[in-house]
């Protein structure tokens, strides 16, 4: 739901994004905090939204996370609030759907 919310939700904010990839990365939850002890590790994943005039990283070139010394997200710029209640509002409207009736899911 999430993935159709950001789509419709980025197309309706002028982007058009043609393919998502997924990568997830909850390993760093594993890392020592600063008392040396281990954090307790939860669910995290990225979610690429993939568009054909990407300047970096172009279809279907595979998506890959260079090191941050490297200056290739100096220019990057996160989703913005307007962004984030887009798909807020879309994934509403799609909870509405029977695909998504979450009495069917059994979890």
């Amino acid at each position: 739901m999430i993935c159709e919310a950001f789509v419709k939700a980025m197309k309706k904010r002028g982007i058009d994004i043609i393919r998502l990839n997924f990568f997830e990365a909850g390993n760093w939850a594993w890392k020592l905090d600063k008392e040396g002890n281990t954090k307790k590790p939860f669910f995290h994943e990225h979610i690429f939204g993939r568009t054909m005039d990407a300047k970096k990283q172009k279809w279907p070139e595979a998506p890959y996370l260079p090191d941050r010394s490297t200056g290739f997200y100096d220019d990057f710029k996160p989703l913005n609030d307007e962004d984030i209640k887009c798909i807020i509002e879309e994934m509403e409207t799609l909870e509405k759907n029977e695909k998504y009736d979450k009495s069917k899911w059994k979890i």
